[in-house]
C-alpha cells in the first residue's frame, strides 16, 4: 500500500486484530509505542483506537435499513405541480406545496390523499430540491450562449477614442 493511501474500515480491523493480543497482555508503558504506530499507520485517533481495541473487533451489520417515506405518488404530484406552476424552483414551490396540491385537486389534474396531504405539509426543503432534481434530469439541456450586445446596430460602430495617435489625450 502506497504512503499515502487511506486504510480502508476492514484493513483497519484487520490491523487491530493482529495488535490486539499483544494490547491486551501490555501494561500501561509497553502499550504506548504500538499505538503510535498504530496511529500514523490508521491515520486514527488514539481514542477511537483505544475504544476499538477494549471491545469486540468484528464490524457489527446493519440492524434495518432505512425506509423510503415518500413513496412513487408523491413524487409524481410534485411532478404535476411543478409542471402546472410553470416549473418553479424548490425554494417557492416549498412553502405553498399544499395549497397548490388543494388547488390542482379542486380541478381534477391529481388525487390528492390524506397520506400526501400530511406529506406535503411535513416535506423537508431538500428532499423537494431533491425531487425536482430527479424530475429535471432527463431534459435536455439547453446549451448556453455567449452575452450578445443589447443593440445589434451598433456593434459595427467604432467607438471615439479620446486619445489622438501619440497617445495624448485630447478634449
Amino acid at each position: 500500500m502506497a504512503t499515502n493511501d487511506k486504510m480502508t474500515i476492514d484493513e483497519v480491523y484487520k490491523h487491530l486484530r493482529k495488535m490486539h493480543p499483544y494490547y491486551q497482555k501490555s501494561n500501561r508503558v509497553e502499550k504506548g509505542r504500538p499505538m503510535n504506530k498504530t496511529e500514523t499507520v490508521t491515520d486514527r485517533q488514539r481514542r477511537s483506537l483505544i475504544r476499538l481495541l477494549r471491545g469486540r473487533l468484528e464490524r457489527q451489520p446493519w440492524q434495518q435499513q432505512r425506509s423510503q417515506v415518500y413513496q412513487s405518488d408523491f413524487d409524481q404530484t410534485v411532478a404535476v405541480i411543478y409542471e402546472s406552476y410553470g416549473r418553479i424552483c424548490a425554494e417557492r414551490l416549498h412553502p405553498n406545496l399544499l395549497e397548490l396540491a388543494e388547488q390542482l385537486a379542486s380541478h381534477g389534474e391529481l388525487v390528492l390523499t390524506e397520506k400526501l396531504k400530511v406529506h406535503m405539509a411535513t416535506v423537508n426543503l431538500t428532499t423537494v430540491h431533491e425531487r425536482l432534481w430527479r424530475i429535471r434530469q432527463d431534459e435536455p439541456q439547453v446549451p448556453h450562449h455567449a452575452p450578445r450586445s443589447p443593440n445589434p446596430f451598433l456593434q459595427d460602430i467604432r467607438a471615439l477614442s479620446q486619445h489622438d495617435q501619440n497617445g495624448e489625450y485630447r478634449c
